[in-house]
This record gives C-alpha cells, sequence and structure tokens, in this order.
C-alpha cells in the first residue's frame, strides 16, 4: 500500500469513516490519479477542477456520484495532504428534489393484513410504524423492545447511531402477540 493510500485510509479511520464510505473515497482518488497518470500529490488544484468537469461532460456521471468524488478528494487535499485551502466547483446540475408517493392507510393496512404469515406482517407494522430501513428491522432483538416504556431501541442504525423510538399501544400488543 502507498504512503499515501495508508494515510488516507488512517485518517477516515481516525473519522470513524464506514468500510463502504472509505472503499469509495480511495476508489474516487485512484480514479483521479489514473486520470491524469500522476501521483494525486502532484495535481494542481486547476488539474483536479478539470477532473471533475470531465466527470460530469464526458462521462455523464450521476450528480450523486459527482459530490461523491467532490467529497472524497476535497477530504483527500485537506486532511490528508492538509492544503490550506482548496476551492473547487462541481459543474454537475443538482438532483431534482420531488416529494415521494405515499400509501394511504388503506394500501398499508392491505399490505400488513395480506401478510401471510405472523412474523411478516409484525416486521411489516413495525417497520413502517416505527420508519426503519430494513437493515434497521432485520438487526433488531427482542432486548430491544422496552414494553415497560413503551419504546424500542435501534442499535447501531445508519450512520452507526443509536436511537429510541416510541411504541404505540397497538404496536406493542401486536409484539407481544407474536
Amino acid at each position: 500500500m502507498s504512503e499515501l493510500r495508508e494515510a488516507m485510509v488512517d485518517k477516515m479511520l481516525l473519522k470513524g469513516f464506514s468500510l463502504r464510505t472509505q472503499k469509495s473515497y480511495l476508489d474516487a482518488v485512484s480514479q483521479l490519479a489514473r486520470h491524469y497518470h500522476a501521483a494525486p500529490d502532484r495535481l494542481d488544484q486547476a488539474a483536479i477542477q478539470n477532473w471533475l468537469l470531465y466527470l460530469v461532460k464526458e462521462r455523464h456521471l450521476s450528480p450523486a456520484t459527482c459530490r461523491l468524488y467532490l467529497h472524497a478528494v476535497r477530504f483527500f487535499y485537506l486532511q490528508v495532504l492538509g492544503w490550506p485551502a482548496l476551492q473547487l466547483e462541481l459543474t454537475a446540475p443538482k438532483r431534482q428534489q420531488r416529494i415521494p408517493d405515499l400509501l394511504s392507510c388503506s394500501d398499508v393496512r392491505a399490505i400488513i393484513e395480506h401478510a401471510t404469515h405472523p412474523k411478516y406482517r409484525t416486521m411489516f407494522a413495525v417497520c413502517y410504524a416505527c420508519g426503519l430501513r430494513v437493515s434497521e428491522l432485520v438487526a433488531l432483538k427482542v432486548c430491544n423492545i422496552h414494553g415497560e416504556q413503551s419504546y424500542l431501541q435501534v442499535v447501531q442504525g445508519k450512520g452507526s447511531k443509536d436511537r429510541n423510538l416510541p411504541l404505540s399501544a397497538s404496536l406493542l400488543q401486536l409484539l407481544r402477540d407474536y
């Protein structure tokens, strides 16, 4: 592993980045270096800006991917190399903001009631009532349900964060029945 790569991994570990973020950031900086056939610490700000423009114009990457590359490169130059400043502009169009289609109460009820197995019915109900991500739902354990205090504890959810969610009396009863 090169010294720069190792230094970047060390900085990301100290910042608590997830493995997936680490891989994405390392890949972005590697692509920058491959694009210019040069070590990234030998590039100047103009070259980096031109590479970002290339990603948008030539590779037609999505705005989200371009932003990921921008953040990775900014992290590398500011945190790893210790550049005092890095003024980069991302010329990718912003992602359109739209309100997602919501299910009606009758649609949600139909989904939950059509689950043939009690386990899945309970899972659908908990997921919907608590607004859980699927990964959070499947990681739940009985010890995460605090019936006396009427809350559900999500341990190490997105961003490795814990949180407590209120449980309604009907949902608590459904969990007890299951």
